[in-house]
């Protein structure tokens, strides 16, 4: 596969962060558990019903069309697929998407926005390797230290980014 140019001919950037969701209900200061949520009379019924069908104290929930269901370890996406996310100076256009998807060891691409992407790769595969062959086909400019852990919000380096560089 040829390297795909930048119109600019600024350096292409990418910088990559492991995937953390941030999504437990536990971890939202809003979150307030079902225990704690005091009952009306009119739904005494209702509560003594649940009481016997069993507790949702200490586990992650979900709400879906159906109903809100327990999130099962192996429900857990960011448990079961190996996410990264990536952060570009360039435009994610279509074929900087179709050469991210059709790069082996990559199993799925989300697109956030115009620079703002996340892969998964396959468990078979390493990042590492897959990352480098990505940077290669892309004409990146590898950067040391680019692949962080990121447990919050993701802080860049404004210099990294710029457009001038």
């Amino acid at each position: 596969m040829e390297s795909i140019e930048k119109e600019s001919g600024a350096k292409r950037l990418i910088l990559w962060s492991k995937w953390n969701p941030q999504i437990r209900p536990n971890d939202d200061p809003e979150f307030i558990p079902e225990q704690d949520v005091m009952s009306f009379d009119i739904n005494r019924e209702q509560d003594e019903d649940d009481e016997e069908i069993g507790s949702t104290e200490g586990r992650s929930v979900i709400m879906t069309p159906l109903g809100i269901f327990p999130i099962q370890p192996w429900q857990d996406s960011s448990k079961v697929f190996n996410f990264w996310m990536g952060e570009t100076n360039f435009n994610i256009d279509e074929e900087v998407v179709k050469t991210i998807n059709d790069l082996e060891g990559v199993e799925g691409l989300d697109v956030f926005s115009r620079y703002k992407f996340r892969i998964s790769v396959g468990n078979c595969f390493k990042f590492q390797e897959v990352k480098s062959r990505l940077e290669q086909i892309l004409g990146i400019t590898s950067l040391q230290n680019s692949v962080r852990e990121v447990s919050t919000t993701l802080r860049l380096d404004e210099s990294l980014c710029s457009q001038d560089g």
